[in-house]
């Protein structure tokens, strides 16, 4: 399980175009978390060693708009597949859609590399977009330190003697 926040703009800092205006930017909250469960056998033996299921959120709000991240994907070795939908949790008029895009997602590991797709799938009549194709590349460095006593965690999955970060 995991759980972060953060604030930006504290200071809400002048944003004006003209040296006698005050326009200060509102602060930005944002809550995310999870919770995820290990697949475990015989119960759901085609799946992969090492498979996990994801659920997640991400809630975000900056002055009166809001927007409320929902989503879940299995992790496996190689593959992930999920769907993560947004939603606008405090519709201001009656046009206004609960969810505004739902969107697939796929990646697939190699050594350090993860490469990622989505599709955000526009579900509101705002625009008219035929949807958002992102693509992303990750990397995880597998280096181990044995002497950074701050960012050590034991390598539980393959039960390997050791530490990486």
């Amino acid at each position: 399980m995991w759980f972060g926040a953060g604030l930006r703009h504290i200071a809400r800092p002048n944003i004006s175009f003209t040296d006698e205006g005050n326009v200060p930017l509102d602060m930005f909250l944002t809550i995310h978390g999870g919770y995820y469960l290990t697949m475990e056998r015989p119960f759901l033996s085609f799946l992969p060693d090492d498979s996990d299921l994801f659920f997640t959120f991400n809630y975000m709000r900056q002055s009166e708009y809001n927007r409320l991240d929902l989503g879940t994907f299995l992790e496996m070795p190689m593959f992930s597949f999920g769907v993560m939908a947004a939603t606008n949790p405090q519709r201001k008029s009656s046009n206004s859609h609960f969810i505004t895009s739902v969107n697939p997602i796929i990646s697939m590991k190699m050594d350090e590399f993860t490469f990622g797709y989505s599709y955000d799938w526009n579900t509101s009549k705002i625009g008219h977009t035929q949807g958002v194709h992102e693509l992303t590349l990750t990397w995880q460095s597998n280096h181990t330190c044995n002497k950074c006593d701050n960012y050590k965690v034991k390598l539980k999955r393959n039960g390997e003697a050791g530490y990486t970060h």
